[in-house]
């Protein structure tokens, strides 16, 4: 945060000084303007009164001007005793506001969402509740609804319901609220958030579930399928290469990197380090020609993280030990993705914390592309655990390859104008997030025209002014922020 104070933040209610300062956090940072959050019982106005700095009040009643330039967002009764009770839920179908979802409203006696009079601008769009109840996964807590894998499916969340999963309704937020600073302080500046005044950026990510879709067995029998007719060309001539030369067409690695490069992309890798998987039989990391690889990919600016298994998101000692197989590899282990995208925003945030990892990008949904987070930026996850805000990095999942399936049968033109249609929204924002590609969908025989897309992709991003990074060099430019 800068050392100059150009916005105070003042909330009226002690009793949840961590998620309203967590909260007013978030939408400061993405600013990057000098911030000082203050609850009011330890607000001094004579400090802060002067026209350089401006006011932003989060209450049930009008905090009252500390400065001459004032917004004053009036709370709903979100924090309070109903708080992580299903009463909290938000009540459908929702307000809007100029077509923008309202999740939780003020109390203000407002004639309209919105008043201004003279430097004072009131609102009774509840931004503070709205971004946290998104953002911290706050339904997930308090919804049960969960699929066969345990985990939080699409359909049962609001913005699925509500009909703006393909919105980050919290950059929305965000900007509505720098709207009106700007209106009050012109002279306000916003900081770059790009390196080379680019746009956005694209979190690359490969999660590596299989390393090989034959061995000698499973060739054979492919071979002979194919003679006596239950299998095409293709599938004959790929079968037979593996038996002549052992090169598997799942060992994509130097073709993805190759492809990256062209833009000067980098990506992250993400690899299992347990052998036994009650989903399908894995590989081992410790084998030979697997340590190879990952060595080769790093050599290559490529960042190798953790793959946590199907039976680790819930359970410390399994991603322990995983993390501990791949670190004896890797040196560090700076990320993970789970497996399945399995997650619950109790346990795994609390055992990564416990790990000691930097950051996460599992928080996305398997078959629906979209903001499951409702933003279009990394950000840290809450800890509902110990209700603070947590050390972990959420670069949220906007889409992986099944969650284009419905677009790819009509045809490769719309799914690529799905695809282009996601990275305008984050381009808007000036946004990042991560898309997820396996590297046995890169096999253009088991997966066709998802090679094409992930080409058309890279693509898009270079020729749209964005970047394509690994994780890794996003929390760097996080940090260095």
């Amino acid at each position: 945060m800068p050392d100059q104070v150009n916005i105070i933040g003042v909330y009226d209610n002690p009793d949840f000084s961590a998620p309203v300062e967590y909260t007013f956090g978030l939408l400061f940072s993405v600013y990057g303007i000098g911030y000082k959050i203050i609850p009011l019982n330890k607000f001094k106005p004579e400090e802060y009164d002067h026209n350089e700095i401006l006011t932003i009040s989060y209450g049930r009643e009008d905090i009252g001007r500390g400065s001459r330039k004032h917004i004053h967002i009036y709370s709903s009764d979100f924090f309070d005793t109903n708080y992580l009770k299903l009463s909290s839920m938000p009540q459908v179908p929702l307000q809007r506001y100029e077509n923008l979802p309202v999740i939780y409203s003020g109390s203000g006696r407002l004639d309209d969402w919105i008043k201004r009079s003279d430097n004072l601008i009131e609102t009774n769009i509840d931004i503070i509740a709205s971004s946290f109840f998104m953002v911290s996964r706050y339904e997930e807590v308090i919804v049960g609804t969960r699929d066969e894998h345990d985990r939080f499916p699409a359909t049962a969340s609001l913005a699925y319901r509500e009909g703006f999963l393909d919105r980050p309704v919290v950059n929305e937020y965000i900007e509505l609220l720098w709207n009106w600073i700007k209106d009050l302080a012109p002279s306000l500046k916003r900081k770059q958030l790009w390196p080379q005044n680019k746009d956005f950026a694209v979190c690359l990510t490969h999660d590596v579930d299989r390393l090989n879709k034959y061995d000698t067995k499973r060739a054979l029998l492919s071979t002979i399928s194919c003679m006596i007719g239950k299998g095409d060309r293709q599938l004959f001539k790929q079968a037979t290469g593996y038996l002549l030369t052992h090169e598997d067409p799942f060992n994509t690695f130097d073709l993805i990197v190759q492809m990256e490069e062209a833009y000067d992309f980098h990506s992250s890798f993400f690899f299992l380090a347990r052998k036994k998987d009650p989903i399908m039989r894995r590989y081992d990391i410790n084998k030979k020609s697997i340590y190879k690889e990952v060595r080769k990919l790093e050599e290559r600016g490529c960042e190798i993280g953790l793959h946590g298994s199907y039976i680790a998101y819930d359970n410390s000692e399994n991603l322990v030990e995983e993390h501990n197989k791949l670190a004896e590899i890797t040196g560090h282990v700076y990320g993970l993705r789970m497996h399945y995208l399995r997650f619950n925003i109790k346990d795994t945030v609390k055992i990564m914390e416990q790990l000691g990892v930097t950051y996460d990008c599992s928080i996305g949904f398997p078959y629906d592309a979209g903001f499951r987070s409702g933003i279009a930026l990394p950000y840290h996850l809450y800890n509902f655990n110990n209700g603070k805000k947590s050390s972990i990095i959420e670069i949220p999942l906007i889409f992986q390859e099944p969650a284009l399936r419905q677009f790819l049968v009509s045809g490769i033109d719309k799914a690529t104008e799905k695809i282009a249609d996601l990275v305008e929204i984050v381009r808007k924002y000036h946004g990042c997030g991560s898309i997820l590609w396996h590297n046995d969908y890169f096999d253009s025989v088991t997966h066709p025209g998802y090679l094409q897309l992930y080409a058309y992709i890279i693509k898009y991003i270079h020729e749209s002014n964005g970047i394509g990074v690994s994780c890794k060099e996003i929390v760097n430019l996080i940090n260095r922020r």
